[in-house]
């Protein structure tokens, strides 16, 4: 599920994109300032040009181009900050005012355990943006300066001309009011796209594989790393001895009588061939996890994918395999 952190904010500066200016604006104001810009900004990148026809077809688009909505929610944060030293009570937020905006975390610093500080920027297309830079009252848990660090890692390489990967952070802030005043919420999430491998053609193998590994880590082996030859065989499949053997393999084809075990092993893989073999089951490197939203999701660190329960029921496994039995 989502973490939320609550907190107040000490400090709180907005620059402009150009380092020789001076501040813009501090405080409360410098909230407000920077949530006014970026906004103006976005109605006017975005105000006015044709928008070009969703696609129904999501199968043939590469992750960079999918909607976010294909995605699956892997990590969530909600931050909670208050500009006002006055007020620390952040549960009566009531009234939304504005629109959520599409604003970055370019930078966090971690350096003292009771005090840590974000830098805000605008969306990805909003090159001459001015930067938020907040100091929070309250000290983050180790699993939150994780996440948040991950979160900074993707939004630049996203902001940088590389590949996507196939996991990008998105970031949404927005104000609301209740009794005890104004707060912005900032709302991180880390989403990967359905069915996609970090060992694939597209992904940045290892900022995509550590962030699968952060939030959802690999299973401990406790086997030894030397097998014996029982341990080998044991950890083969084999048809048990109960198995029905269809009445073709029964019949008279080969010149050499088959045993019982390997009657068994035929009829197994007569099974795997045949249309009738139940496919879902038969991903056996898959785990059934949840996602940050509390939905039914799998992952496979031997495939690097994370996929949603329809992707995970769609999946067609090659027919037949290898029968190794022996004769």
């Amino acid at each position: 599920m989502a973490s939320v952190l609550d907190t107040g904010v000490s400090t709180a500066v907005l620059k402009p994109h150009n380092s020789k200016q001076g501040l813009i604006a501090e405080g409360a104001e410098a909230f407000s300032a920077f949530f006014e810009d970026c906004r103006n900004a976005f109605h006017q990148d975005y105000s006015g040009r044709p928008r070009k026809r969703t696609r129904l077809d999501h199968d043939h688009l590469e992750p960079a181009q999918r909607s976010l909505e294909t995605g699956i929610t892997i990590a969530r944060l909600d931050i909670n900050m208050r500009p006002s030293p006055r007020t620390t009570n952040h549960g009566d937020l009531s009234t939304i005012l504005e629109d959520d905006i599409e604003v970055g975390v370019i930078e966090f610093h971690h350096s003292d355990p009771s005090k840590s500080s974000l830098t805000l920027f605008g969306h990805s297309g909003y090159k001459k943006s001015p930067s938020l830079r907040i100091e929070t009252t309250k000290s983050i848990s180790p699993a939150t300066v994780s996440l948040l660090s991950r979160i900074v890692s993707l939004e630049k390489r996203s902001r940088r001309n590389v590949k996507p990967g196939i996991c990008r952070s998105t970031c949404l802030l927005h104000r609301s009011t209740g009794p005890s005043g104004l707060v912005y919420t900032l709302e991180c999430s880390i989403v990967w796209f359905d069915g996609e491998s970090a060992f694939g053609p597209l992904a940045t193998k290892k900022e995509d594989w550590a962030t699968l590994t952060q939030f959802f880590p690999e299973p401990t082996n406790a086997q030894s790393k030397s097998w014996t030859p029982q341990e080998f065989y044991a950890s083969v499949h084999s048809p048990p001895n109960d198995a029905t053997v269809p009445e073709l393999v029964e019949q008279k084809v080969l010149e050499t009588d088959l045993y019982p075990f390997q009657k068994r092993a035929v009829a197994w893989m007569l099974h795997r061939e045949t249309s009738s073999c139940d496919q879902s089951q038969s991903r056996l490197s898959y785990t059934p996890v949840k996602d940050a939203n509390g939905q039914a999701c799998f992952v496979s660190h031997l495939e690097g994918v994370v996929c949603s329960a329809a992707q995970f029921g769609a999946f067609e496994e090659p027919r037949g395999g290898i029968l190794a039995e022996e004769m």
